[in-house]
């Protein structure tokens, strides 16, 4: 939880921690929670779908946590699982853990070239999940996001999903057209907007991107279960394919961009920008300001400027539903974020 990371920063920053003498220590237990999770789980999919009938599929476990878990738990509902990198190894030698396009080449050649239908991968943690089409293709996350959410929705009757800022709005359309809703909060506070819903109990999902939550299972990221949730929708709603499952969630043209900004700037750049793109993007429907300044527009495009906490960088995430809506919004928020730089550089520096 975000709050409790802020807590422990500042009780770190005013050195105002509390060491215990070494008679109040306690005691040193050990126990497994493996069995319960796995049948938890195995459970939780089986309320959903079917054993499987041997449809094939490759798991990349990134020598990570998850490399005792999707193997074995997918070959247990009768998948046939071909794995790499499945080895658990903290210096991660098969690939960098993050599994995103760049580190996933090699798997995703090897997906290209065999006979799976579907590529499963992970993080080292476990908690992120990745999928690679039978082509060898990466399935952009937004759209993983809005297929699980539709499957719960569709599953609940009617729900709220909870999303990340930095997220397509191809997850609002899938969502809305299936009952639902979605809020979107800051990145790295999926777990507050859950606690929060905790008597209401309204959320059915929530995911950032890699990340899904499947909250009837808890309130934890699980990109386990989520890999044999996206396994079983592929065999059954995509009969074995998962670019046919795919056909039903919409493709729509993103980007990630970013302007570099020097620390000092940020402030004055973020105060700025909400007035600046609202003059010079037309359509907006609404306006969401609780992590940088979001615009959303009837059209379904939608622009997000938020500054880097770890970089000096301004980002920019952008979608549209057309290549060229697409190009229009960068060369608008570039230029207007860049203008904006300029005007800070030099009230700074006069």
């Amino acid at each position: 939880m975000r709050a409790e990371e802020e807590r422990i920063e500042k009780c770190i920053r005013d050195k105002s921690v509390v060491t215990a003498n070494w008679s109040g220590v306690g005691v040193v237990s050990q126990s497994s929670v493996r069995d319960a999770y796995v049948k938890r789980v195995l459970r939780f999919v089986l309320e959903r779908g079917s054993q499987s009938e041997g449809m094939r599929v490759l798991i990349d476990a990134a020598n990570g946590a998850a490399s005792s878990y999707t193997p074995q738990m997918m070959r247990e509902l009768g998948f046939s699982v071909v794995t790499i990198n499945s080895h658990q190894d903290g210096y991660f030698p098969g690939r960098a853990p993050e599994p995103s396009p760049r580190n996933l080449g090699g798997t995703m050649r090897i997906i290209g070239d065999g006979e799976f239908s579907v590529g499963l991968c992970h993080d080292g943690d476990g908690d992120r999940l990745a999928v690679i089409d039978e082509a060898g293709q990466f399935v952009d996350q937004n759209r993983i996001i809005a297929l699980l959410a539709q499957d719960e929705i569709e599953k609940h009757g009617r729900g709220t999903v909870v999303t990340s800022i930095d997220t397509s709005s191809v997850i609002d359309e899938v969502v809305e057209k299936s009952g639902g809703r979605v809020v979107r909060v800051p990145l790295g506070t999926l777990q507050e907007e859950l606690r929060r819903d905790c008597e209401d109990r309204s959320i059915v999902f929530a995911s950032e991107p890699w990340k899904p939550v499947f909250v009837e299972l808890g309130m934890w990221m699980d990109g386990i279960a989520g890999a044999i949730r996206v396994a079983q929708l592929v065999e059954t709603e995509g009969d074995g394919s998962c670019k046919r499952l795919l056909k039903r969630i919409p493709e729509y043209p993103i980007l990630r961009d970013f302007v570099p900004c020097p620390d000092d700037l940020k402030a004055c750049v973020m105060t700025r920008v909400r007035d600046k793109l609202l003059a010079d993007i037309p359509g907006v429907s609404q306006v969401i300001e609780n992590d940088g300044i979001r615009i959303d527009c009837d059209d379904g495009s939608y622009v997000l400027v938020r500054p880097s906490g770890t970089e000096p960088k301004v980002r920019m995430y952008i979608g549209a539903r057309t290549e060229h809506a697409l190009k229009r919004l960068k060369e608008t928020t570039r230029w207007v974020v860049d203008n904006l730089l300029g005007e800070c550089r030099h009230q700074r520096d006069s």
